[in-house]
């Protein structure tokens, strides 16, 4: 009886345990949402983007890994990524941290910085596959959207927009980031 009570429990906690793991080691990051199906988030000129990098209008781009490391989410380039559009600025940054916009932003855009800053002190979680703010109240929260880009099928990630904003900008759409790539075909 002990043992199945034993085994019962590491069977409940083996999923909590792999998506921990998971988080723990290197990864990329796509975008799911309405008629956006695992776009893959990429550095462009110090923003995040998610799209086809190929098409990107920037000079400064590359696809990105990242690790997540007590709560903060950095980035580096991905050297080994088939899909780098531009291999020459790869070695331009490392070490970078997903950072959400500040109150006073008004661009919303999330940007890749040195030091975190943020509207909401908390940490970078996952709950399963997807990537969620973990607030100092506690709260799980998700607020990204993809906000078409000048490049057609890019998108530039923006976070927290208010209904006045997605009002202005009704093409804006909210996203959930995976660290589970689309599947082909």
């Amino acid at each position: 009886m002990a043992l199945n009570i034993l085994l019962l429990s590491f069977l409940a906690s083996y999923p909590i345990l792999s998506s921990v793991v998971a988080a723990d080691s290197d990864f990329t990051l796509y975008a799911y949402g309405t008629d956006i199906n695992g776009l893959e988030l990429f550095f462009a000129d110090g923003n995040a983007q998610v799209g086809d990098i190929s098409t990107a209008a920037t000079s400064n781009v590359s696809n990105v890994y990242f690790t997540l490391d007590r709560g903060e989410l950095l980035a580096n380039p991905n050297l080994t990524s088939t899909r780098t559009f531009r291999p020459s600025f790869n070695s331009t940054w490392s070490n970078l941290e997903l950072n959400v916009p500040v109150d006073d932003d008004s661009s919303n855009s999330i940007s890749f910085t040195q030091n975190f800053i943020s509207n909401e002190t908390g940490k970078w979680r996952f709950y399963g596959p997807s990537l969620l703010f973990d607030t100092s109240s506690g709260q799980l929260i998700s607020l990204f959207f993809a906000k078409p880009a000048a490049t057609t099928g890019l998108f530039d990630l923006v976070w927290d927009l208010s209904k006045a904003e997605q009002e202005e900008n009704p093409d804006a759409k909210p996203v959930a980031l995976r660290n589970i790539a689309p599947t082909s075909g």
